[in-house]
C-alpha cells in the first residue's frame, strides 16, 4: 500500500504543535502507512518538538497580519510571500495528500499554497475563539475540526466536525518518583509548576520572579521560563528553572500539586486530562480570554485577569489554595470533566480516514 503523506503545520508556540504530533504518535503507535513532514518556523518550539518525535522538519520565513495598523503588518507582508513561496516549493518536492493545521500565522502560506496544489486541508481549532490565522484558513479548508460546541458558530456547518482537543498520549504516562528525582523536589513538600507556553511568559517569569523567595517557604517551584528570558532568578535549593521541556514535560506533571499557567488551549486540555488544579491567567487582548471565560463558567481552576494580579493577591490565592486541598481536588475533578478522552481517535479518524489494516 502506497503510504499517505500528511503535511503537518504550525508553530511559534507549543500549543499549535502538539495536537498535531499527538496525531503523529497516535498512527505510528499502530503502524500504519503514513509519513509525516513538517513545517514551521525557524525561531519557535516546534523545530525542538518536532525532532523530538522524529518528524522532518523544515522551516519558512514567517509574518504576522494583524487586526490594527501597526507598521509591522508592512515589514511582515513580505515575509508572508516568502513563506508561500517556500511552503510551495516543498509541497512540490513533497506531494502530501493532506495538509493539517492547528493553526499559527506560518500555517497561512503553507495552506494557501497546499490549496493550490490540490491538496486535502484540514484546520484544528483549538481555542473557543479562532484566531485571525484560523480565520484566514478556514475558506481554504475541506473540514475544520473543533474543541468546543460553542465554536461552531464561527464556521461553515457544512465543514465543521466537533472532535475535541487531543492530548500526546505520554503525557498521561508520567511518573510523580521520576519527576521528582528528575528536578531534585522534596517529596514532601508541595510543588508548583509554572507554565508560561511554548516561548514563556514574561509577566508569568516577572510575577514568579517578585514572589518565589516567599513561596518556597511552603512550596517547591518547577518555572518553565521560556528560552533567553531575563529576570530576577532564586537561587534555592526549592525553585528550579528550566527553559523547555520536551520528554520531562509529563513527568514535571505528575510531580505538581498546582499549576500556573497561561490559558492557552493546549495547556488546558493536558491540565484536564489530568485533572490538575490550576491558576490561570490569560493573556490579554487574545483568544485565551474566551479559554479563561470556559474555565470561570465551569468552576475549572482558578482564573485571574493579568490586569488585578498583584503579587500580594498572588501569594495570598496560593496560600488559600495550599491550605485548603479540598478546594483543589475540587478544581482538578472540574476541569478533568471538560476532557474529552476519545478527542484524539476522533481527530486521527477524520486526518487518516477509516482506520487502516
Amino acid at each position: 500500500m502506497k503510504p499517505q503523506k500528511i503535511l503537518l503545520t504550525g508553530g511559534g508556540t507549543a500549543g499549535s504543535v502538539t495536537p498535531l504530533l499527538a496525531v503523529v504518535q497516535y498512527v505510528r503507535e499502530r503502524q500504519w502507512p503514513v509519513e509525516f513532514f513538517f513545517i514551521g518556523t525557524a525561531e519557535g518550539p516546534e523545530r525542538r518538538l518536532a525532532q523530538a518525535a522524529n518528524v522532518q522538519f523544515h522551516a519558512i520565513p514567517s509574518g504576522k497580519l494583524r487586526r490594527y495598523w501597526s507598521w509591522q503588518n508592512l515589514r511582515d507582508v513580505p515575509k508572508i510571500l516568502q513563506g508561500f513561496h517556500a511552503a510551495r516549493q516543498l509541497i512540490r518536492q513533497w506531494r502530501p495528500d493532506t495538509i493539517l493545521t492547528a493553526g499559527s500565522f506560518v500555517s497561512v502560506p503553507v495552506v494557501w499554497a497546499g490549496r493550490m496544489a490540490g491538496c486535502r486541508i484540514i484546520v484544528h481549532q483549538e481555542d473557543v475563539r479562532p484566531g485571525l490565522a484560523n480565520r484566514l484558513m478556514a475558506p481554504m479548508a475541506n473540514i475544520v475540526t473543533i474543541s468546543f460546541e460553542r465554536s461552531a458558530r464561527s464556521f461553515s456547518s457544512k465543514k465543521a466536525r466537533l472532535t475535541g482537543n487531543p492530548v500526546r498520549p505520554e503525557i498521561l504516562q508520567g511518573s510523580r518518583t521520576i519527576g521528582q528525582e528528575f528536578f531534585g523536589l522534596e517529596s514532601q513538600t508541595l510543588t508548583m509548576l509554572v507554565l508560561g507556553g511554548g516561548t514563556g511568559s514574561d509577566f508569568l517569569n516577572r510575577l514568579v520572579g517578585a514572589t518565589a523567595y516567599k513561596l518556597v517557604r511552603e512550596w517547591q517551584i518547577i518555572h518553565v521560563t521560556g528560552v533567553e528570558r531575563d529576570f530576577p532568578e532564586l537561587h534555592d535549593p526549592r525553585y528550579h528553572r528550566v527553559d523547555f521541556l520536551t520528554w520531562e514535560m509529563p513527568h514535571a506533571l505528575a510531580a505538581a500539586d498546582l499549576i500556573l499557567s497561561r490559558a492557552g488551549l493546549g495547556a488546558i486540555t493536558e491540565l484536564s486530562a489530568l485533572g490538575k488544579p490550576a491558576v490561570f491567567v490569560a493573556m490579554p487582548g487574545t483568544h485565551q480570554e474566551e479559554n479563561a471565560q470556559l474555565i470561570a463558567d465551569t468552576q475549572a481552576g482558578r482564573v485571574i485577569s493579568q490586569d488585578e494580579l498583584t503579587a500580594n493577591r498572588f501569594l495570598a490565592l496560593v496560600d488559600d489554595l495550599r491550605r485548603h486541598p479540598e478546594e483543589r481536588k475540587h478544581l482538578g475533578d472540574n476541569l478533568f470533566r471538560l476532557f474529552r478522552p476519545d478527542a484524539l481517535a476522533q481527530l486521527v479518524s477524520v486526518v487518516v480516514g477509516q482506520p487502516m489494516v
